[in-house]
């Protein structure tokens, strides 16, 4: 559904209206978000390295783990089980930063825990039975 809303002008004019208007983003807030993003990351990754475990508490992923994943997908431009991210809607700098995102460690290792969960989920499959692509920003 969030490709058929970007895809259509008129019904993304509206969106934006309300994202920006409506919900107060402003391009200010939107940098102080991208700056936690970043803080978060930089905090996750000092955890790991402080751990000395593939994971935040031992040798198992924890809920705390999956949540952080999931949280940080939608900043990575990771999209679930094989729907393309769509990046025709995102600026070049939301381009950017994702992937600076992505080749931090803490990035890194939050991409590889939404892979793992992926693959045992398998595909995603559209409604025309068609497995709808990768999952890459790119």
């Amino acid at each position: 559904w969030q490709q058929w809303m970007v895809s259509r002008p008129f019904v993304y004019a509206r969106l934006r209206k309300f994202v920006f208007g409506g919900l107060g983003v402003t391009q200010k807030r939107a940098e102080k978000a991208e700056d936690y993003i970043t803080a978060e990351l930089d905090s996750v990754e000092r955890r790991l390295r402080k751990a000395r475990s593939p994971f935040l508490h031992g040798g198992e992923p924890t809920l705390a783990d999956l949540s952080f994943a999931a949280l940080l997908a939608p900043a990575l431009g990771h999209a679930p089980r094989g729907r393309p991210f769509p990046t025709k809607a995102l600026s070049e700098n939301f381009v950017a930063r994702a992937e600076m995102w992505r080749a931090h460690e803490a990035g890194k290792f939050a991409l590889d825990l939404l892979q793992r969960r992926d693959s045992v989920l398998g595909p995603r499959v559209s409604h025309n039975g068609v497995n709808s692509g990768s999952s890459s920003i790119t």
